[in-house]
């Protein structure tokens, strides 16, 4: 069964841009998600928080409880699902 609904021109163009704004947003999450690694050095887990390098160790690190991985002496690593954690554990 086919079921046909009209609609004014401006409330079609105006829902069109809606899906369309959302869809590429979804995209972009995607691929950003997809941009990064499971581990993370300190410049590229700032990247993806979308924050500075200072910002991210003179702020973000002092202030949580974000898990490191230390190898040896002086790397660092974050895994990535504890940066997503810390950012929703932080939303509104």
């Amino acid at each position: 069964m086919q079921m046909n609904v009209e609609m004014p021109t401006d409330l079609k163009d105006e829902i069109q841009k809606l899906v369309d704004s959302s869809v590429t947003q979804a995209i972009k999450t995607v691929q950003r998600k997809n941009e990064f690694g499971e581990y993370m050095d300190i410049g590229t887990a700032a990247k993806y928080l979308g924050i500075s390098r200072g910002t991210f160790t003179k702020k973000v690190l002092k202030q949580s409880n974000i898990p490191v991985v230390t190898i040896g002496d002086r790397i660092t690593r974050f895994k990535k699902s504890d940066l997503d954690k810390y950012m929703s554990d932080k939303a509104i």
